[in-house]
Parts: structure tokens; C-alpha cells; sequence
């Protein structure tokens, strides 16, 4: 995970799709003999996986737990100054709106998140005695369904 490309490719996979190697090379800004070797490793490391579909091969996060110790990981990871239009481009629309492998993220899937719950649709339901706050960040809560927000959405 710590190499570059490899990194890349595995945020590249964070929203859960499937993509071909050609693109996650792109992504990576390798050429694709290299992206190759790095897939290959990534998938004998048990971090992806690999579909073949006629003559092409789609890779993928291998399970949900992977997208969250990517999460983690770049929660931790320093901040990368932006040194390109492009990658302030990139980075600005990661921030407004996202998915990441099984859940909506960025500002706008905050701001739904919050407009469900201040709309009713969703009920708040608070992490019971003896969970802990900080080691269950973003678990401390439980999210439900209303019989109102069923009948909307």
C-alpha cells in the first residue's frame, strides 16, 4: 500500500466499481506493464481482486474492509500540497461529493445526511453506555429509517 502507484490504484477502487487496468494506469500515472506488476501484487496481497470479462480484466477492492483501512490511512496521512490546476480540480470535487465503496461522502453527502435527519426521514438513534467515542468516530450513531422517510424516499 505504502508505494505510490499502488496507493493510487487502491483509492482509485475506493468507490467500489470495477475498473480496467488500462484506466487504473492512468490513474496511477504509470504505463501499463508497470500498473500490471502492481496489480498482481495487489491482488496476491489479498487487497483486490480481479473479473475477467471476454478479453478484458476488471479489478476491484476484495472487501468492504479494505475501502475502510484506506479511509483510515488517509485520515492519517499528511496533507498533499496541490501543485497543479488539475489536481486542485480533483481534489475540490473529491471534497463537494463522493462515493467511497458501500457509503456517500464529501460535503453534499453530509449535507443529505443531515437534510434526512432534519426532514424526519431519518431518526438519530445515540451509541449506547460504554461505546467509545473515539474509537468508534463515525459509529458512535445509528441511522433509521422513519415510516415517514420510507414512504418518501
Amino acid at each position: 500500500m505504502s508505494e505510490p502507484a499502488r496507493a493510487a490504484v487502491l483509492m482509485a477502487l475506493a468507490d467500489g466499481r470495477a475498473l480496467a487496468a488500462t484506466t487504473l494506469a492512468a490513474e496511477a500515472k504509470v504505463a501499463p506493464s508497470t500498473a500490471s506488476g502492481h496489480l498482481g501484487r495487489l491482488v496476491e496481497g489479498g487487497l483486490v481482486t480481479v473479473e475477467s470479462s471476454g478479453r478484458h480484466r476488471y479489478f476491484r477492492l476484495a472487501a468492504p474492509e479494505v475501502a475502510a483501512a484506506l479511509e483510515a490511512l488517509a485520515r492519517l496521512a499528511p496533507h498533499q500540497q496541490v501543485r497543479s490546476l488539475s489536481q486542485g480540480t480533483h481534489a475540490e470535487a473529491i471534497r463537494r461529493a463522493r462515493t467511497c465503496y458501500d457509503h456517500l461522502a464529501g460535503r453534499l453527502g453530509v449535507a443529505l445526511l443531515d437534510a434526512l435527519v432534519a426532514t424526519g426521514a431519518l431518526h438519530v438513534q445515540e451509541a449506547g453506555e460504554g461505546s467509545d467515542p473515539v474509537l468508534g468516530a463515525g459509529r458512535a450513531r445509528t441511522y433509521l429509517l422513519t415510516d415517514d422517510g420510507r414512504s418518501r424516499l
